[in-house]
């Protein structure tokens, strides 16, 4: 959609405006958390689905059934899986982003363990610590293209992984 020139640009425009709808989500959730409650918030939560299953549902489109591909998509899921695996690079990348989005999963299941047990905060803060990320992730995404263009993709996901782990290990309790 956009020039390979411009994609850095794109990716972090991007990051940064779901950065900034997440912010403003987490404090605004955490807000209503403190003044309606949690069974509150999960009817609200699950009433937010209703509007893109209705719309998906009222969506009518009319167009041709497409030709069957050439080659089974076993074939081609297969040969995109050995491109990946012959491309040292896109390898490289592909298993540290598996492994640290596995890792960052863990890191959401537990962050109120953190608030609560390491902070000894109510859930609300949860909302606070999102949004201190949040600003780190919006500052991350404005500045990304730059870094892109100056150091490199490579070089920048490897120091925004070291970064993601320094985090963690702040997580880390005494013990």
């Amino acid at each position: 959609m956009v020039p390979t020139e411009l994609l850095p640009d794109a990716n972090g425009a991007l990051r940064t405006a779901q950065e900034v709808l997440r912010l403003i989500g987490s404090l605004s959730g955490a807000g209503l958390f403190v003044l309606v409650g949690a069974h509150a918030i999960a009817v609200i939560d699950a009433a937010t689905f209703v509007a893109p299953v209705i719309s998906l549902l009222m969506l009518r489109v009319q167009e041709p059934t497409p030709d069957p591909p050439v080659p089974a998509w076993r074939a081609q899921l297969t040969a995109g899986i050995r491109h990946v695996w012959r491309t040292v690079q896109l390898r490289q990348v592909v298993l540290a982003g598996a492994i640290s989005t596995t890792v960052f999963g863990f890191m959401e299941t537990i962050t109120y363990a953190i608030a609560g047990t390491g902070l000894h905060e109510r859930p609300a803060f949860v909302g606070v610590l999102i949004a201190v990320q949040g600003v780190g992730a919006v500052i991350g995404g404005s500045t990304a293209a730059p870094l892109v263009r100056r150091i490199g993709e490579g070089l920048l996901a490897g120091v925004a992984l070291l970064v993601a782990s320094a985090g963690a290990l702040l997580e880390m309790p005494a013990s």
